[in-house]
């Protein structure tokens, strides 16, 4: 196996000329054609099509074969290399420019969560993050910026490994992208003679996976593997990026791109290697040696004033190529159960009926949703939204599962009088409580997020959405864009935005006001009365009436569900075509 090696040329801004396959190859110099060169992508290539070709491989063997892998990207500045690892925008807003590095995390989640779900939770998975710059051939922590009093500290490397840096747990692409987005921040970055915010440092992002799984009654074994993701300096030379004045910056790029460039030729060879010649090398070896699937992602410019250096990256992409690789997985380690199983000592509920415990569901957008959840799962879902102040959580729906669980008055089919059950689902919105994420999203994209969640949870409706403050605005705005979304709704403390609009609701909606509470005006709950064709309207007064809600909220649920005969097909149960994809948190 060889080092692979791709090619990706960037439009010419410079002109409205379009760029042929004959251009390319005339850019690429004979040696190094289309047909020398594991992937060729000319100025109208897709990110898709770079993830697919360059990083699709990277996470099979990492998932399938338990393979390190690495993928780095080499080029001058202004030749695309960023844009296509991280995408436009910082690759942080989940459009077609989104580059590899969070389409891999895309990917790698939905990957994980279909194999945690495939093995009924005894396979469990963990991926950590860390990021480091080379900076002057100085190891610094981008996940660790210095107060403002305080210089960055060099960091120090051991065998490859840097002990001191900061290590991240991740459980989404949005929290990785996160933290991408805030170590980038912290990144030295100059203006060039090439582009005006160069990059002066080298930055890599290493992902490790790390996979647990029982064998036997108490052994827990354990294998991991990374991914090194690097996005590496402009390589044009002095005289390009600064008119032949020396700058230190630049001077310790050039070193360590010419030792990367000796270590390879030297590897290939099989003559002395100088990885300890720089920091970038160092840190890179593990991924050079032989031990690692690697592709090196060359990013050129088709514009003449820069024919130079994009002949010197094909020339340096060519050697590249003679790299020859023999990657080994890792060996297995044996765990103790009892200290590393995230779920050693969880205890069964003593009430079976509820079988109250915590669930992550891993959304295809959002990640991974943190949920309270009490029920079997194949019963009818009742999906609980809260609202959105600085500390609402799931947790202020568990006297409402409870109580539903618990109660002995239990919701009938009127045209069969089977007894319904149900199956409670109180999810932390993205941004809340445990699950991260932007915490706008409950508010803009409601219909969307609450989708994902049912398709998540192996469903296409719900039986029943509820929603407390903003989250029943939420709740309400969603079964709006999204009229088959749920069989009933209710809400409590709701608030309402144009509830003139919701005279399209068809679904019978429970509502409640505290005519006391100031945030919630009740005014506002008169005008969704009139509105809504099917409302189930309470007002109370707390002064007078203390906790209305504990007292006959569920009651009046389960009034609503009563009076209307169920429909032929089954909201709310667990379809026959969609994964469930939960697993337990170990919380």
């Amino acid at each position: 196996m060889r080092l692979k090696v791709a090619v990706r040329v960037r439009p010419d801004f410079s002109s409205s000329h379009v760029t042929t396959s004959d251009d390319i190859n005339c850019l690429l110099g004979s040696a190094t054609t289309a047909s020398c060169l594991d992937a060729v992508f000319g100025p109208g290539s897709t990110q898709h099509s770079v993830f697919a070709t360059c990083a699709v491989p990277l996470l099979n063997a990492m998932l399938h074969d338990g393979l390190n892998c690495c993928l780095f990207a080499f080029g001058q500045s202004g030749s695309g290399k960023t844009f296509s690892m991280l995408g436009g925008s910082g690759g942080g807003k989940k459009s077609e420019l989104d580059g590899v590095i969070p389409r891999i995390a895309d990917e790698l989640f939905l990957r994980i969560a279909r194999a945690q779900a495939d093995s009924g939770g005894s396979v469990q998975f963990q991926v950590r993050a860390t990021y480091l710059e080379v900076y002057e051939n100085n190891v610094f922590d981008l996940l660790s910026p210095p107060s403002r009093d305080e210089k960055r500290h060099t960091l120090e490397i051991r065998d490859a490994i840097v002990p001191a840096a900061k290590v991240e747990t991740v459980t989404s692409t949005g929290m990785l992208m996160d933290l991408i987005a805030r170590g980038s921040a912290q990144r030295a970055t100059k203006a060039t003679g090439i582009h005006e915010n160069s990059s002066r440092s080298h930055a890599i992002v290493t992902l490790t996976l790390e996979r647990r799984w029982t064998k036997g009654k108490d052994e827990v074994r354990s294998s991991s593997c990374s991914l090194q993701l690097a996005d590496l300096a402009g390589s044009e030379s002095t005289d390009r990026a600064h008119n032949g004045t020396a700058d230190r910056a630049g001077c310790s790029i050039n070193m360590g791109l010419l030792v990367l460039r000796r270590t390879i030729e030297a590897l290939a060879v099989g003559a002395h290697v100088p990885y300890r010649s720089a920091s970038l090398t160092k840190l890179l070896y593990p991924s050079l040696s032989g031990g690692s699937v690697t592709w090196m992602l060359a990013t050129v410019s088709p514009e003449p004033m820069d024919a130079y250096e994009s002949q010197q990256t094909m020339q340096w992409a060519q050697e590249a190529r003679r790299l020859q690789m023999h990657p080994v997985a890792r060996p297995q380690v044996i765990l103790d159960a009892s200290l590393n199983d995230p779920l050693h000592g969880d205890m069964e509920d003593s009430d079976k009926e509820m079988q109250r415990r915590c669930e992550w569901i891993q959304t295809a957008t959002y990640g991974d949703v943190w949920a309270r959840v009490a029920g079997d799962k194949r019963n009818s879902l009742l999906l609980m939204i809260h609202g959105s102040g600085p500390t609402n959580s799931s947790l202020q729906w568990n006297w409402l599962v409870e109580q539903v669980m618990s109660s002995q008055v239990i919701s009938c089919d009127m045209s069969s009088h089977k007894h319904l059950k149900y199956f409670c689902v109180a999810v932390d919105c993205p941004g809340y409580g445990r699950s991260h994420g932007d915490r706008q999203i409950i508010r803009s994209y409601p219909g969307k997020f609450i989708a994902e969640v049912l398709t998540a949870l192996g469903r296409s409706t719900a039986y029943a959405i509820m929603g407390s403050s903003q989250g029943a605005c939420a709740v309400l705005n969603a079964v709006l864009e999204l009229p088959d979304i749920a069989h009933f709704v209710a809400v409590c403390h709701p608030v309402g935005h144009s509830p003139e609009r919701y005279t399209a609701i068809k679904q019978p909606v429970l509502l409640a006001f505290d005519t006391e509470d100031a945030g919630h005006p009740v005014s506002v709950g008169r005008i969704m009365q009139r509105r809504l064709p099917r409302a189930h309207y309470f007002e109370f007064t707390a002064s007078k009436d203390g906790n209305w809600l504990e007292k006959r909220f569920v009651q009046e649920l389960l009034n609503m569900f009563q009076a209307y005969p169920a429909p032929r097909s089954k909201p709310g149960a667990l379809s026959t075509r969609l994964p469930c994809l939960t697993r337990l948190s170990g919380d």
